[in-house]
C-alpha cells in the first residue's frame, strides 16, 4: 500500500517544527534566569520613552539602572525595556531588584519583568508533538492490526 502525503499536514508539521525551534531558542534565556540568575539591588538612573525604529510609535519605556556585580565587585550600568503600563512604576533614584546573568558580559532584567510567553509556547508545542506522535502511533497500530 502506498502512503499518501497531504500537503496541509506537511505544512502544519513544518510550522510546528519551526515554532518548536524558535520557542526553544527564546525560552533558553528565561530558563537561564530561573536556574543560574543572580539577584542584586539596583538604583534607577533614568527612565526614557522608547519608540519604534521609525520613531512614530511609543512602544514602552527604557529603564536604565546601576548595580554592583557580585562576581567582579564593579558597578555595572544596564537597561531594560518595560511595557507601556509600567513606565510610571520607575523613577530615578528608586531602588529595584534585578536579575543578571554572566560574569563580565552581563545580561540583566528587573525582577518580575520576564516574559513567560516563550516558555508556555515551548511547553504547548512539546505537548502538541507528543499528542501527534501518540495519534500517529495509534493509527499505525490499528492499520497494521487490521491487515
Amino acid at each position: 500500500m502506498e502512503t499518501e502525503y497531504h500537503p496541509n499536514a506537511i505544512k502544519a508539521g513544518l510550522f510546528v517544527f519551526l515554532m518548536f525551534c524558535v520557542s526553544m531558542y527564546k525560552s533558553c534565556e528565561s530558563l537561564q534566569y530561573m536556574f543560574k540568575g543572580k539577584t542584586a539591588t539596583a538604583r534607577v538612573t533614568q527612565v526614557t520613552e522608547a519608540t519604534s525604529s521609525r520613531g512614530n510609535r511609543h512602544i514602552g519605556y527604557t529603564v536604565t539602572y546601576v548595580f554592583v556585580n557580585d562576581n567582579t565587585r564593579k558597578a555595572a550600568k544596564h537597561w531594560t525595556r518595560v511595557g507601556l503600563d509600567e513606565g510610571d512604576d520607575y523613577v530615578p533614584g528608586q531602588e529595584v531588584q534585578i536579575e543578571y546573568l554572566g560574569y563580565e558580559h552581563l545580561s540583566s532584567r528587573i525582577v518580575g519583568t520576564g516574559n513567560t510567553f516563550w516558555l508556555m509556547l515551548f511547553g504547548g508545542v512539546c505537548l502538541a508533538v507528543v499528542g501527534w506522535l501518540a495519534w500517529f502511533m495509534v493509527g499505525y497500530y490499528r492499520q497494521n492490526r487490521s491487515s
